[in-house]
C-alpha cells in the first residue's frame, strides 16, 4: 500500500519508556490503568523532556461494530440497540463546559462488542461480528453476509489504543431471529432492539438524540454505499428482496 501524503507528513516520534510507574494490577478489574514515564525521540535525534502519561488497557482491546439493515416498503432500516452506559450517569459529578439537557445512562448504538483474544485475523473478526450480532440482537448472520465498512477507527486514542472494525450485513426474513442473550451481566439486561428508518436515525443524530460516535460514523459510511449491488441484494440462500 502506498504511503498517503498526509501520513508521510506526520512527525515521526519514537516513544522511549524511561520507567513503568503503573500501580499493581487488581484481579478482576475490566480496565487497568498504566502510568509511564516517557520521552520523545525525534527524527533529528533530539529528545523531549521526560513526562508522565496515563492510559487504560484491557485484555480484549479491539472491538467490532455492525450495521444490520433491511429493506421495508422501499425504505432502508437499520438495527439499533439501547445500551446502558454507566459512565454517562456520572457526568453530573464532573465539571462540564455546558450542562446536559438531560442526564441519561442509556443510548442507541449499532450492535458492537469486544474481540476475544482467540478471535485473531480477518476470520476472527468475522466470527466476532457474527457472535455479537447474535448476542445483542438475536439475529443469526452468516460470516459470508458481512462486508467491511471502511477501515478501522480509533475513538479515544488519548486514553486507550482501542480500534473498532466496522461491518455491514443485510438482514433477511429467512434469517433466524432469537432472543438476544447478551453477556449475562446487568449492564446488558432489558436492552431494546429495534429497526428504524435510516432517515429517522439521521434526524435523531441531528437533534442530539443519538450521540454514539461509532454509530454515527458507521451509518454515514453505510449511507454513502450503493446498496443495489448483487452482493447486497442477494441472500446466500438464494432469497432476494
Amino acid at each position: 500500500m502506498a504511503t498517503l501524503p498526509m501520513r508521510a507528513s506526520l512527525p515521526r516520534v519514537k516513544l522511549e519508556v524511561l520507567e513503568d510507574c503503573s500501580p499493581p494490577a487488581v484481579p478482576g478489574y475490566f480496565l487497568r490503568m498504566r502510568r509511564y514515564r516517557l520521552r520523545n525521540r525525534y527524527e533529528d535525534g533530539s529528545v523531549s523532556r521526560p513526562f508522565h502519561y496515563d492510559l487504560a488497557e484491557r485484555q480484549a482491546l479491539d472491538a467490532v461494530g455492525t450495521v444490520l439493515w433491511r429493506a421495508r416498503a422501499g425504505r432502508v432500516q437499520v438495527c439499533l440497540r439501547g445500551q446502558l452506559r454507566p459512565p454517562l450517569a456520572f457526568r453530573g459529578n464532573c465539571t462540564l463546559p455546558l450542562p446536559d439537557d438531560e442526564t441519561t445512562s442509556c443510548q442507541w448504538e449499532i450492535p458492537a462488542g469486544l474481540v476475544e483474544p482467540s478471535e485473531t485475523g480477518r476470520a476472527g473478526l468475522l466470527r466476532c461480528a457474527v457472535r455479537e450480532c447474535w448476542e445483542e440482537t438475536g439475529l443469526r448472520i452468516a460470516e459470508t453476509d458481512l462486508r467491511p465498512l471502511g477501515t478501522a477507527l480509533t475513538l479515544s486514542a488519548g486514553v486507550i489504543a482501542e480500534k473498532i472494525y466496522l461491518y455491514r450485513a443485510r438482514a433477511f426474513e429467512s434469517d433466524a431471529r432469537g432472543t438476544p442473550i447478551s453477556d449475562g451481566s446487568p449492564v446488558e439486561e432489558h436492552a431494546p432492539v429495534e429497526f428504524f428508518d435510516l432517515e429517522a436515525v439521521f434526524e435523531a443524530i441531528a437533534q442530539g438524540e443519538i450521540t454514539d460516535m461509532k454509530t454515527e460514523l458507521a451509518l454515514r459510511r453505510f449511507a454513502a454505499l450503493d446498496l443495489g449491488s448483487p452482493m447486497d441484494s442477494q441472500h446466500p440462500g438464494g432469497e432476494s428482496q
